[in-house]
């Protein structure tokens, strides 16, 4: 539900704040459920909001993609986008794993992703701001449309 929300925010003039918005709460989130008691009900509504928010951030992600090559290599964009996630579903257990192997508790191990996803979401909200833009004015009763910048010759 979290996707298809987000993925109608990037097609009106709230794109902005759903992108901020959406990478935000992630990190939130994640600080929430390391400090919240095991067992308790907080504890199950915040890993619903955190698999929304993930889920989020991946469509986020995925536009950007996009935005980020010209047509020709939109394809091979995208889906080495997709491949980058797939690598980081993989690379994410065995990092928490390794942790709680090296003795920490499961709280330390959510603290310990929080620079990751920190330097990950800021990434792809800096991308997001400088590539996702509107052609016609927020609120305005035309398409709103997710449109790339023009590439800049030599680069």
């Amino acid at each position: 539900m979290a996707a298809l929300c987000v993925g109608k925010l990037l097609d009106s003039g709230w794109r902005r704040y759903a992108i901020i918005g959406s990478l935000s709460i992630l990190p939130v989130v994640l600080c929430m459920i390391a400090v919240s008691p095991a067992g308790s009900g907080l504890l199950v509504a915040l890993t619903v909001l955190l698999g929304s928010a993930i889920l989020a951030a991946q469509v986020i992600a995925y536009a950007v993609a996009s935005a980020c090559y010209p047509a020709a290599a939109r394809g091979t964009g995208v889906g080495a986008a997709v491949a980058a996630g797939r690598l980081g579903s993989l690379a994410g257990p065995l990092f928490a794993a390794s942790l709680l192997a090296a003795g920490r508790s499961p709280s330390q191990v959510f603290i310990g992703l929080l620079p990751i996803v920190v330097v990950c979401g800021s990434v792809i909200g800096y991308l997001a701001w400088r590539e996702l833009r509107l052609e016609v004015p927020p609120g305005s009763e035309a398409s709103n449309t997710l449109h790339c910048r023009e590439p800049v010759a030599g680069g």
